[in-house]
């Protein structure tokens, strides 16, 4: 068994997942989303949390997690070694591959690097635009359980939040581990909109690796090495206690973060045994660990620990003491029967008239028939920037926007906002108040993670192969082009894109491979 030994980071990369996708496949992904809208950030809303909290725990008791484990619909990806994989699986992004490790008897599946920890609980985020409502609502109902049992906060990116996560139907589902810097993305494709794969990915975005990849795993489960996919036994590698900390929890069959028996099965039989009559794998809710562990790495309230959080929820909800008064009414005047959302058609085709009849008669009146003269919505801020955009002049900037999010902050609680502008502003992608962010912010671990990973690859490379890649211009990974798509060629992963995806990114070293990218 390899244990790899890093001094500040780690990547667990969960196998970048290439889905070879089908005709079929694509009109069933347009229930989750569409890839042929041009991309750009959103973020939740009010009523993608109204519908989550509709969905109930019974629609997840049928969820399949195959989309973790597709590592075998890779696109050229014959070049991707069991040590390529472990490379990308132990240096930061983490891409579902299973993490969590012990020390002194004492479980480990943390990051150990604090630099790789969100300030505050605080992880902003955007998403693409792309997702339909129902992966929209998904998405909240995962959000939600973090807001309910730990102290994470997941916020709408603001202009100054430089390090955000973005989630966006890549191909598969993947994420990085922990804060990386800047962008990061987190891939929820197809086969991912299932609140707990979702739970998963945010997890490893929070900080954690996969379970089974804990020091001490072997006394708990048995690898039967024979059955897994060839080329695919990096995935079961088991970490150093240098690149997780130890969070005082014990092994955790039950955990949200735990491989499924048949994970990256070759042959259809188990390839995780527990040692234990348990099941493993599960993707419904938390574990009573996995609250514990993500409770004490971000030292969260005692109170938080181990129970429903009280504090700031996630969702832009109404508490008790914003009881309706006449100084608190938003006032949204219809003058004829219409649909506040763009997508309420398809909603009452899904029977959410039926399903869910009091949330369709506020948003959906016209497509379920149930209108009325008067709808009345709460003064409060959805945003948690809206002072800082109030601060800065919004409120008159991009009045229609703030009216519909930010109405306590810019003192718009009596006015009056037609329905008509509020469906243009809710169906639109210009419902993000967004500025250009500077890229001057330099990246502080940008030098140390690229000598650690150049220090790995380099053992593993043939030294002819060296010679050969210093001549021309070319690309030794299979995921090169991939890679440059999603932002690796600069950031932290720019030293590896350069020994690696020269061509890619179009960083050749001297003249004569210049022009041979060219």
């Amino acid at each position: 068994m390899i244990f790899l030994k890093f001094n500040l980071c780690v990547i667990v990369y969960e196998t970048i997942l290439y889905v070879t996708v089908a005709t079929v496949n694509d009109l069933h992904d347009l229930k989750y989303f569409d890839r042929r809208k041009a991309d750009s950030e959103a973020f939740l809303m009010p009523s993608d949390f109204a519908m989550a909290s509709e969905l109930g725990d019974n629609d997840w008791q049928d969820s399949d997690d195959w989309a973790l484990y597709s590592s075998g619909k890779f696109e050229g990806d014959m070049d991707i070694t069991e040590g390529d994989i472990l490379e990308l699986t132990n240096t930061y992004p983490i891409v579902d591959s299973e993490d969590t490790y012990p020390q002194n008897n004492v479980l480990y599946n943390a990051v150990r690097n604090r630099h790789q920890l969100w300030p505050n609980s605080r992880i902003p985020y955007a998403m693409s635009n792309q997702y339909s409502s129902y992966s929209r609502s998904v998405i909240a109902a995962a959000m939600e359980e973090y807001t309910q049992h730990t102290c994470i906060r997941w916020v709408p990116r603001s202009v100054e939040d430089y390090d955000y996560i973005y989630i966006m139907p890549d191909r598969g589902c993947y994420s990085m581990v922990g804060k990386t810097g800047g962008k990061q993305t987190v891939s929820l494709g197809t086969g991912c909109i299932q609140k707990g794969i979702i739970m998963h990915e945010l997890m490893h975005a929070v900080g954690f690796f996969h379970e089974q990849s804990r020091t001490d795993r072997d006394n708990h489960i048995t690898v039967l090495w024979e059955n897994i996919q060839p080329g695919m036994q990096g995935q079961f590698e088991k970490y150093d206690h240098g690149i997780i900390d130890s969070l005082g929890a014990d092994y955790d069959y039950d955990s949200i973060m735990h491989y499924g028996p048949r994970a990256f099965s070759g042959n259809g039989q188990p390839t995780l045994v527990p040692k234990i009559p348990i099941a493993i794998g599960q993707r419904l809710h938390f574990s009573t660990l996995d609250i514990f562990k993500i409770n004490k790495l971000y030292n969260c309230p005692l109170r938080v620990i181990g129970t429903k959080r009280t504090a700031v929820s996630s969702s832009p909800k109404i508490n008790e003491s914003q009881k309706l008064t006449n100084a608190s009414i938003h006032l949204i005047i219809t003058d004829s029967c219409k649909n506040i959302r763009s997508d309420c058609d398809e909603l009452a085709v899904h029977g959410w008239c039926t399903g869910n009849p009091r949330w369709m008669k506020h948003y959906c009146p016209k497509s379920c028939k149930l209108c009325s003269n008067l709808t009345v919505q709460p003064c409060v801020d959805q945003r948690p920037d809206c002072f800082t955009l109030m601060q800065n002049g919004h409120c008159t900037i991009s009045n229609v926007f703030m009216h519909a999010f930010c109405s306590k902050s810019c003192d718009f609680c009596k006015s009056v906002l037609r329905n008509e502008t509020v469906a243009t502003l809710l169906s639109t992608k210009s419902a993000i108040i967004t500025t250009e962010t500077t890229t001057s912010k330099s990246n502080r671990l940008k030098q140390s993670v690229g000598t650690a990973w150049r220090k790995l690859i380099n053992s593993r490379i043939n030294p002819t192969e060296v010679s050969s890649t210093q001549k021309t211009c070319s690309d030794r990974k299979g995921f090169c082009i991939h890679w440059k798509n999603v932002g690796f060629c600069k950031g932290l992963f720019s030293n590896f894109m350069m020994e690696n995806c020269q061509r890619s990114c179009k960083i050749c070293i001297n003249e004569d491979d210049d022009k041979t990218s060219e």
